[in-house]
């Protein structure tokens, strides 16, 4: 009895190590071949003028690979995304949305990835000279997928366009519309992580726009709302960025620091802020301090 008993432990133990192996080599599998594929892709991506046919072969054949072989994986839904990326990558438009169009049917249920997929599909249409089929894209991200990172970024990308463009009147609506959105989407989600990064986009708007007070009132203002030790390495860069770098204020960059520093007990965020602190002071003109 007890010999019995101890075979088929054994038995088990064997049955599930045999599962846990087979679910190892699963996700495996695909990763290994999804990481040969990005590495064979960086290669291009530094150098596209020395890429080969061979080349851009190797990094369409490991992804569609994984799809072939592994179509259930979670692998299979990031090189879905990302092979439609690589077409448009090898000015492969054509091919690049009708893949897309295929992502979009499968991908209903993963928000981040699907607005990818209508972002990705946008971007095709806009590299063929296509705008009102991108933008059409862009919107269902925009209105759609507000609450993920690429649909926050796209009302930026809409008003980026007209203004490269040289389309002025629709530049100045779209630069509405984008501050609009923000604001909306900022009010809707306050004190969400959603309203923070609204809060976030809505300072480099201004920014871009070279509306110098609008930016700086947001800035205070998203201080005064969202400040946090663990947030706050998002707005000194845009501090910097805005403040220093695009509207040439130390001065009021000096400030809004100090207004930080007064806030934060956190040892090594108070030596980085008196460091620039001390660093733009020395940069201010005596007669204006």
């Amino acid at each position: 009895m007890k010999k019995n008993v101890i075979i088929m432990i054994a038995i088990l133990l064997g049955i599930y190590f045999i599962f846990k192996v087979f679910n190892m080599n699963a996700e495996y599998f695909p990763e290994k071949l999804y990481f040969q594929a990005l590495k064979a892709e960086e290669q291009i991506i530094a150098d596209p003028d020395a890429a080969t046919r061979k080349m851009m072969d190797r990094v369409e054949l490991k992804l569609t690979r994984i799809l072939q072989l592994f179509p259930n994986s979670e692998v299979a839904r990031k090189a879905d995304v990302r092979l439609g990326e690589f077409y448009i990558r090898s000015k492969r438009y054509g091919l690049a949305i009708a893949h897309l169009d295929k992502v979009i049917q499968k991908l209903e249920r993963d928000r981040e990835r699907l607005a990818m997929a209508y972002y990705l599909k946008g971007a095709a249409c806009e590299k063929e000279d296509r705008w009102t089929d991108a933008l059409r894209q862009y919107r269902v991200v925009r209105d759609n997928y507000s609450d993920t990172q690429i649909g926050l970024q796209i009302p930026l990308h809409i008003w980026s366009y007209y203004v490269v463009n040289g389309r002025e009147e629709e530049a100045r609506q779209a630069y509405d519309d984008a501050i609009k959105f923000y604001k909306r989407i900022e009010s809707e989600n306050s004190d969400k992580p959603l309203g923070f990064m609204a809060s976030l986009f809505l300072i480099r708007a201004y920014g871009m726009a070279d509306d110098s007070d609008a930016a700086v009132a947001a800035i205070e203002e998203h201080i005064n709302k969202y400040y946090s030790p663990a947030t706050v390495g998002r707005i000194v860069p845009l501090i910097e960025t805005v403040v220093v770098n695009r509207f040439k204020n130390p001065a009021k960059a000096v400030e809004i620091y100090t207004s930080i520093l007064e806030k934060t007990k956190d040892p090594k965020l108070t030596a980085l802020l008196e460091k620039k602190i001390k660093e733009l002071s020395d940069t201010i003109p005596t007669a204006t301090q």
